[in-house]
């Protein structure tokens, strides 16, 4: 499954009348380098120091009447695992040439395997 976000135009345009749907596949806005200096490599500080925020195509869970309802829940959800995780563990990831500073366009993160190591108390 590709990462696509679905919207209604809001006039005519070239693809048709005023309240067409738009399928936009989003490496295409999201990993821009043209425009993103940081489109291809790990950079979470942007989420943090303003820059994806200034940026309105940085929309991981959409924006507007179709954003995501859940979106707390999946942060909070998200973070408090990932905390525990690394608080008692090493993690490696295994059998991939995934590199902070190259990432790919899009990525199976269901192919995605990892080993943790519990650290010793």
């Amino acid at each position: 499954m590709e990462p696509a976000l679905l919207r209604e135009t809001r006039g005519e345009t070239v693809w048709g009348p005023d309240r067409t749907t738009v399928m936009v596949f989003t490496p295409y806005f999201h990993r821009d380098a043209e425009r993103l200096p940081y489109a291809d490599r790990f950079e979470p500080d942007i989420w943090l120091d303003g820059r994806a925020a200034d940026n309105p195509a940085l929309v991981p869970f959409s924006g507007g009447p179709g954003a995501c309802p859940g979106r707390n829940v999946v942060l909070f959800t998200t973070s408090m695992l990932l905390a525990n995780l690394v608080r008692d563990h090493d993690i490696q990831l295994l059998g991939s040439a995934l590199t902070p500073d190259e990432l790919p366009l899009t990525l199976d993160n269901f192919g995605l395997r990892f080993l943790l190591h519990r650290r010793a108390s």
